[in-house]
């Protein structure tokens, strides 16, 4: 019967440290987490992407879902083209020969 109780107060021994380092991971995670929220908060559009700063969420036209991209923006100066040659060939043709 000892024995058996032995067994059993090792089993939990071993439990309760598994238990608290669990406990101590959770911990480590909540801080890094409260760390990425006030970042995020910081930001202007509330928004922070890990692996790129410049990525954004931006909807699609799927209800409720979105993609992770870029919103790029152009502009044209008709006054002052570019160069062609700056502009790179414009058909498939001028690659050719």
């Amino acid at each position: 019967m000892i024995g058996w109780i032995a067994k059993k107060h090792r089993a939990l021994l071993r439990q309760a440290v598994r238990l608290k380092e669990r406990i101590a991971t959770l911990k480590d995670e909540m801080s890094r987490l409260e760390g990425l929220k006030a970042r995020m908060e910081a930001t202007p559009d509330g928004q922070v992407s890990l692996t790129d700063p410049d990525a954004r969420s931006m909807a699609s036209q799927g209800k409720g879902t979105g993609i992770v991209g870029y919103n790029v923006q152009t502009v044209v100066d008709t006054k002052h083209p570019p160069d062609r040659d700056a502009r790179g060939p414009r058909s498939a043709s001028t690659l050719v020969g």
